[in-house]
């Protein structure tokens, strides 16, 4: 519960009483930050590093709304993963994540690789426009 907390304000809204299912090793270690454990699991063979949990969240964007900029770093190192991904719940990709959770050095990881238009998508969360024009030099 402590984790479907940081997703914010509608998080009293996601289903939380059935099991966990397709939150794995990987996931945790994303959403804690540990960057060992992560290298260690990124490179077993034939790992998704695409999957999605419960949720439909992927290892990139919990990583990015836990606010781990290594896990996320080393994620978009990664050619397979794709950062443009959007979540299952609240359909919103990993750089509005990072935007509307204030991450301005995962924002800046994002611009450098995401091809999502970060422009006027996210007003409702309120903070995409002012963390992005911070990276455009407005």
């Amino acid at each position: 519960m402590d984790l479907i907390a940081k997703t914010g304000r509608y998080s009293r809204d996601i289903p939380s009483s059935g099991p966990l299912t397709g939150f794995t090793g990987l996931h945790c270690a994303s959403v804690f930050g540990i960057i060992e454990i992560a290298t260690a699991l990124i490179d077993q063979p034939n790992y998704d590093l695409n999957g999605r949990d419960f949720l439909g969240i992927t290892l990139l964007i919990w990583a990015t709304i836990c606010g781990q900029e290594g896990v996320v770093k080393l994620l978009l190192e990664r050619q397979t993963v794709n950062p443009d991904t959007k979540d299952g719940y609240f359909r919103r990709a990993a750089l509005s994540w990072a935007a509307k959770n204030g991450h301005e050095a995962i924002v800046g990881l994002f611009l450098r690789r995401a091809t999502a238009k970060p422009d006027g998508t996210d007003g409702w969360w309120g903070k995409t426009p002012r963390v992005v024009n911070i990276f455009r030099g407005r």
